[in-house]
């Protein structure tokens, strides 16, 4: 190789370097970007679903809070979600009460059955934490699913669940060929 041409092609290394620099840099700021409008959208309803949590909210902040518009909701409804394994009782009830009003319990059983493996995850991590008998029937078959991921989280959600019925699928995924890890089945079952 000549001199010029190893030239060009450190330039051409050097020119490719600082797009791949610049897209990535680009894209932190776009998601900086809208790290901050989700806050920003999310401010007003914090405190209300803080309220709810702490058990000191009333049937006007969950109607509030259900009543968010959708730009709102997606800002919010992440928050709401997270906090929903850290409750238990009555603000488990109403944040479970307030996810099934806007629909995002109904999305995550449709999740399960996404053709992408973060979100039949995501669903099934979701369901799995408003611990409600009726999501027992979406996450059995994942049990058998082709991610061993998804199978482990949709084992720790039917345990959360408490749903005794689901013991014997649970028993079973363990036995299945690359099925749910037997530590999983068995905290599942405890």
């Amino acid at each position: 190789m000549t001199l010029g041409a190893a030239g060009a092609v450190l330039a051409v290394l050097l020119a490719v370097i600082l797009v791949l620099a610049l897209v990535a840099g680009l894209g932190r700021g776009v998601r900086a970007v809208r790290e901050r409008s989700r806050r920003r959208l999310a401010a007003p309803a914090r405190p209300v679903l803080m309220r709810v949590v702490a058990g000191e909210g009333d049937d006007r902040d969950l109607a509030w809070l259900a009543g968010l518009d959708a730009r709102h909701w997606s800002a919010v409804e992440p928050v709401a979600a997270g906090l929903l394994g850290k409750v238990s009782g009555e603000a488990h009830g109403n944040l479970v009460g307030l996810l099934q009003r806007r629909g995002t319990l109904k999305r995550a059983a449709r999740d399960c059955g996404s053709r992408s493996a973060v979100r039949r995850a995501r669903g099934a991590d979701l369901l799995g934490a408003a611990r409600r008998r009726e999501d027992g029937a979406s996450l059995v078959p994942l049990l058998r699913d082709r991610d061993h991921d998804v199978r482990q989280v949709a084992a720790r959600a039917l345990g959360r669940i408490g749903d005794a019925s689901a013991a014997d699928a649970v028993l079973a995924a363990v036995h299945d060929a690359g099925g749910v890890l037997t530590r999983t089945a068995t905290g599942a079952l405890l």
